[in-house]
């Protein structure tokens, strides 16, 4: 790639792929210089050091200069970084590149069953890609397309401060790029295992079913090169994985859980021109499951079981992305981006037995006894299109970017419940639904934005963006739209002083949500219906019910002035370089809820509506909140193979009385329509510290790899306890929850310390030989005391017709889930 410079002496390249390059200067009256080591970076902008070149003489000679670029981004003002396979792969991480997010501040595994944590928001709030191809769950945003970091060379997190030309999430937004393959061939064979032999005894909680003989098997191949040299390039691999264990159901035995994924990924790279390239990239996860405990939806917490059949489940998961994108410089100054994409998914969880296809689920509340057959039946198939294309213009000290993007969400849903529930003595519920239909989002956006070099050390950056939406319903007419998703976005970074070795920056921007398909198909597939029965005896028994409140499907009219859910943020923050390779920084983040997308009961009939609680037809309930304040400090070690690490502490309150996409109080998946809205006084005493907030995060990741082959590697956090709520339940049971006392105020449980370490050690043939081989421990959750991460908050299941709890909670204040147990991996991989 070759461009021209300015009358300044300023220049740029645009859309480098990630790697690391050497810098050719020529001038005919100057002699040349070679500028080795420079690392290009993922999302990122890299800067150089001012250079002074020499009058040419009589003999010309070629000048290199060592001295190595500035680690400061000159231009971004994101909240988030990038970390390269040279690091990740020296730390012990898990297997899939989405935990690899979790090294970085303000990003926390949770473990309470949602994705990864970012910046106080839920899992279910985060966007996930791969080669820029977005590839998160479009139904209900429950993680995306999975790849083991083996598929990847460098993994982007962006948690905020971005500009307009990147799409909204509520929470990060995680990029990884794949290899697209050298001008000669290179490969990797791997192979990994890990099992309960290895492994300390894990402590089940209520929720938690006791597991024994695990084993998990992972292995894989991957090759990348040249199919013609310098025009076209190829990557391709594959990789299978398997889990096997034993679990129990309490009353009935042990039960097989069986689970394999089939992961590939692919890449041609065409380079047409010196100046047009086009790739072509696939990969899917297509996964199987003869699972135990898995019922799509958390319905409670039993004790014992009569029969195991309401856990027995058969589950097929993930899909395929096929996409082509192309990178065009029309001229030095003007950068053309083109994109279409395919995503297709699935979901399917459905009973495993005769008995659980046939029998509804039987909860005994007071005993906690489940007995039956499956509490529910589900087959989702999910598409998206997507259709985009973005041009970049360079003028002088402007780099302007504007793009459209077209994008079309469907998905087609099958899904059946019914359960049937004893609250108390002479106390009963049933409660039904079904869905049958499909439902389509269309989803327009354009963005336009501007980078302002103002003198040297002043950069502004201003951008607009827009999403909009439009619902169609299973009568394939328009049944909801969200025009005013309006989100500036502006920041700024100045560097002071000479060196370009501290910078000041700081962002204002607002984001919005893009609306999963989930909740629209409860109110705009006309083939659904949902019921709520109460009974005074067994109604298995056939009786008639004393109450009964029934909503049969049929496409929902348009909420007039329906807002987007989103938030506004602020930043402010302070890097300085330390030395060659070292990095101090500090940083502020504020953000807070805009508005919220809810289903709500209203009046006597009980039939729930969706829009914006606190706007419209729901302008009863109290609006969502939810503030997430954070102060931040970092201290890193840039690039080497030798020698990395990264320390962070972390400083922060999550407030309100929103959770999140993900209802983190009632375990619910169900982004928009789950039960945290459903009735008035769920929202009372609903205002306090929320279910993932963490006062103080300290992590320490690194590694220092020695002449001799031997590698050390490590990873560590230490973060305190999250808050505790005592729940009971309205008259219509325990599904609807509410706060006896103000949310948070039961005390919080134990502060976490995880230590993880890795050991690996690299062989090879001989010093000039590109085949070599490495060896892998990895050891995660040493010196684990397997301290409670979370309790049950449920005290009362039943409340009186005045609204006093009743029916007490067996398990109340008992442990649900535990820290994992210390455990060991083991791997090898032979490279050349």
């Amino acid at each position: 790639r070759a461009t021209i410079s300015d009358d300044e002496g300023r220049f740029r390249l645009v859309a480098l792929p990630v790697g690391t390059y050497v810098l050719h200067i020529d001038h005919p009256a100057f002699e040349s210089a070679i500028l080795g080591d420079v690392t290009i970076r993922l999302g990122g902008t890299t800067a150089l050091p001012a250079l002074r070149l020499k009058p040419k003489s009589t003999f010309e000679e070629n000048v290199e200069v060592t001295a190595r670029p500035v680690t400061i981004d000159p231009v971004s003002t994101e909240v988030g970084g990038t970390l390269s396979s040279s690091y990740y792969e020296n730390v012990p991480v898990e297997r899939n590149y989405q935990s690899i997010a979790a090294l970085l501040p303000h990003v926390g595994v949770s473990y309470l069953g949602d994705d990864t944590n970012f910046a106080g928001s839920t899992g279910q709030e985060n966007r996930y890609f791969i080669d820029g191809v977005d590839v998160t769950d479009p139904y209900r945003g429950i993680g995306g397309t999975s790849l083991p970091h083996d598929f990847v060379e460098e993994v982007e997190v962006r948690i905020g401060g971005f500009e307009a030309e990147y799409r909204s999430a509520l929470g990060g937004i995680v990029n990884v790029v794949t290899p697209s393959g050298g001008e000669r061939w290179a490969g990797k064979v791997f192979g990994y295992y890990a099992g309960d032999q290895f492994s300390g005894e894990a402590l089940q909680g209520v929720t938690q079913l006791a597991m024994r003989d695990y084993q998990q098997y992972d292995a894989g191949v991957s090759f990348s090169g040249p199919i013609v040299r310098e025009r076209l390039r190829c990557f391709v691999a594959y990789n299978p994985a398997f889990e096997r264990s034993q679990r129990e159901v309490p009353g009935t035995g042990y039960h097989t859980d069986d689970a394999t994924v089939h992961r590939f990924a692919g890449k041609l790279t065409w380079q047409a021109t010196p100046l047009h390239t086009l790739a072509l990239t696939a990969v899917a996860d297509p996964a199987t499951r003869d699972a135990v405990g898995d019922t799509f939806v958390v319905f409670g917490t039993p004790i014992s079981f009569e029969n195991p059949d309401p856990l027995l489940r058969h589950i097929e998961t993930g899909g395929n992305t096929v996409s082509v994108r192309g990178t065009h410089v029309w001229t030095p100054r003007l950068l053309l981006e083109t994109e279409i994409s395919r995503l297709t998914r699935k979901e399917v969880n459905e009973p495993s037995t005769d008995r659980g296809r046939q029998e509804p689920l039987f909860i005994d509340y007071p005993t906690g006894v489940w007995s039956g057959g499956s509490p529910i039946d589900v087959d989702v198939r999910s598409a998206q299109w997507t259709l985009g294309a973005k041009a970049t213009w360079s003028r002088g000290a402007h780099e302007l970017k504007a793009g459209l993007e077209y994008r079309e969400n469907e998905a087609e849903v099958h899904l059946f419940s019914r359960k049937y529930a004893r609250l108390a003595e002479g106390s009963y519920n049933e409660i039904v639904f079904w869905q049958n239909g499909s439902v389509h989002h269309r989803l327009p956006s354009a963005f336009v934005q501007d980078s302002w070099r103002i003198g040297e050390g002043l950069t502004l950056n201003a951008g607009l963006r827009w999403d909009g939406l439009s619902i169609v319903g299973s009568d394939g007419r328009v049944a909801q739209t969200i025009d005013g998703q309006w989100q500036p976005r502006v920041g700024f970074v100045y560097r002071p002083g000479a060196g370009d070795t501290q910078r000041v920056y700081g962002s204002a921007a607002r984001y919005f949500q893009e609306l999963m398909t989930q909740s629209p198909t409860l109110y705009h597939i006309e083939d659904s219906f949902q019921a709520v029965y109460l009974y005074d005896q067994d109604p298995t028994l056939d009786p008639p019910p004393l109450a009964q409140f029934e909503v049969p499907g049929y496409i929902r009219p348009a909420v007039d002035g329906l807002r987007g859910q989103g938030f506004d943020e602020l930043t402010l923050g302070y890097e300085r370089r330390i030395a060659s390779r070292h990095r101090l920084g500090a940083r502020g983040v504020y953000r807070t809820l805009r508005d919220a997308i809810e289903d709500a009961t209203v009046g006597e009939s009980f039939e729930a509506f969706w829009g914006n609680p606190g706007r419209g037809m729901l302008a009863e309930y109290p609006r969502p909140t939810r503030e997430y304040r954070a102060l931040e400090i970092t201290f890193q070690r840039d690039g080497g193979t030798r020698l990395g690490y990264l320390l962070s502490y972390v400083w922060s309150q999550t407030r309100g009385n929103f959770p999140g996409l993900f209802d983190s109080d009632r375990m619910n998946p169900f982004a928009n329509s789950n039960q945290q809205y459903d009735f008035l006084e769920q929202l009372v005493n609903a205002d306090g510290e929320l279910p993932n907030d963490r006062t103080h995060v300290f992590k320490a990741s690194g590694f220092y790899r020695f002449d001799f082959g031997l590698n050390v590697g490590t990873s560590m956090v230490w973060e305190s306890g999250t808050p505790l709520s005592e729940m009971g339940a309205t008259v219509w049971g325990p599904t609807w929850y509410t706060f006896v006392q103000p949310r948070g105020s039961e005390g919080r449980t134990s502060s976490l310390v995880d230590l993880n370490v890795r050991l690996d050690y690299t062989f090879r043939r001989s010093a000039s030989s590109r085949w070599h081989s490495r060896l892998i421990l990895d050891v995660f959750h040493l010196f684990s005391e397997r301290d409670p991460v979370d309790v049950d908050q449920v005290h009362y299941f039943n409340a009186d017709e005045n609204g006093n709890p009743i029916n007490p909670n067996p398990t109340y204040g008992q442990p649900t889930r535990y820290f994992p147990p210390t455990t060991v991996r083991l791997g090898l991989e032979v490279s050349f």
